[in-house]
């Protein structure tokens, strides 16, 4: 009796497995939206919402499929206009033919001036849209939006895969929407990588330029607005600091500028430290990188041995400057994006709690911040 009980149940669950999900929807029924593009809209107190969904039958792969031909893109932007990005998906949504799926959003690219009004609202739109995933990675664009949305994938089939490698390779920061809301929520400040728009010449038509674009360097944000900008070189500081910038290059130069020499880090660590001096607090940032040099000129012709000590001398003045331009530059703005209030907060509770109200004021005009450098040359390039 007991074993035709179980018979029955075991039955009945196998049953009700090859029935399926009642809720399930079919990947063929869906719309899969890789890239979000967030803007100001065209008439007041509206924002224009972008989506970008890859078209998997025109998807290439290396060879030509069924689906399409190779001029056809695989992918498509869709726009639309109204008073919150929820309105703006709904309006896009009820003209497609499938469900709008945003759970593989990988980039989610902001314009210059929204970043400016504030992203308060993307932020709260994405803490309470469970399907939006706070692993995506958030970029700016101080060109025209829609340019960099419809950028030319040159090495790539899709522009969101571009946009992808450029937050997520450590080319400059790694900054996702995560990273916002944490600092949002604490009153701090973040920075994002920055891109600008160009043109290049098409490869299948000389006479035709296509879109594309670039880092330029990154966005200081304090809370949720755009406060400022560093260049490449400075951003590039930034990066380093935060743990994420990969073989970066420095140009420096002796002997007024008749010699010079380019020198590529392998290696790049850094990590910041708060000492409390005299009852205020000094941070410091540690710079560390093993480098190779990989280019150089020397007007007296001297071995590269015999002149490493003057060019790891420049490369040291040359850093520090970089620095403190690009802490100067913070500071001008407020946004404390190294996030040293966290450090201090741990380190120095109570201190922190005396100036935690009014940190981005304290940041810009009290803190102390100073950098130690620690680099070491791995080789000298092929010269012996």
């Amino acid at each position: 009796m007991r074993g035709s009980l179980l018979n029955i149940v075991f039955s009945l669950l196998v049953l009700s497995m090859m029935t399926g999900c009642w809720s399930k929807v079919e990947l063929d029924e869906r719309v899969f939206v890789n890239g979000l593009y967030v803007d100001v809209g065209k008439t007041p107190g509206t924002v224009a919402v972008t989506i970008s969904t890859p078209l998997s039958n025109r998807l290439q792969s290396g060879q030509e499929s069924g689906g399409g031909s190779s001029s056809e893109k695989p992918y498509s932007l869709l726009t639309q206009q109204s008073t919150s990005i929820g309105k703006a998906l709904e309006t896009i949504h009820k003209d497609l033919s499938r469900q709008l799926s945003l759970s593989e959003i990988k980039i989610i690219m902001i314009s210059q001036e929204y970043g400016k009004q504030g992203i308060s609202d993307l932020l709260e739109w994405i803490k309470r849209e469970p399907d939006v995933p706070i692993g995506a990675y958030i970029l700016v664009t101080s060109g025209d939006l829609q340019e960099t949305a419809h950028l030319t994938p040159v090495f790539e089939q899709l522009p969101t895969t571009v946009l992808l490698s450029f937050a997520s390779q450590s080319y400059m920061l790694n900054t996702t929407i995560r990273d916002c809301i944490v600092s949002e929520t604490a009153g701090l400040g973040f920075a994002v990588t920055q891109l600008k728009n160009g043109t290049i010449i098409s490869a299948a038509d000389t006479d035709k330029k296509e879109v594309w674009a670039g880092i330029q360097g990154a966005a200081l944000f304090q809370g949720d607005k755009l406060k400022g900008a560093l260049p490449y070189e400075e951003a590039k500081i930034i990066a380093w600091a935060k743990g994420n910038l990969r073989f970066p290059i420095y140009s420096v130069q002796w002997d007024g500028t008749r010699g010079n020499a380019d020198v590529k880090f392998t290696y790049t660590n850094g990590r910041t430290s708060v000492k409390m001096t005299n009852e205020e607090p000094i941070f410091t940032v540690h710079l560390k990188g093993r480098a190779s040099i990989i280019a150089k000129n020397d007007p007296l012709n001297r071995p590269i041995k015999d002149i490493s000590g003057i060019i790891m001398d420049r490369l040291n003045q040359k850093i520090s400057a970089d620095f403190n331009n690009s802490i100067k530059a913070t500071q001008k703005a407020g946004a404390d994006v190294l996030q040293l209030g966290f450090l201090l907060e741990w380190n120095y509770p109570l201190f922190w709690n005396k100036v935690k109200d009014k940190w981005p004021d304290y940041y810009s005009h009290h803190a102390k911040i100073n950098v130690v450098t620690n680099f070491t040359f791995d080789d000298f390039g092929k010269e012996y």
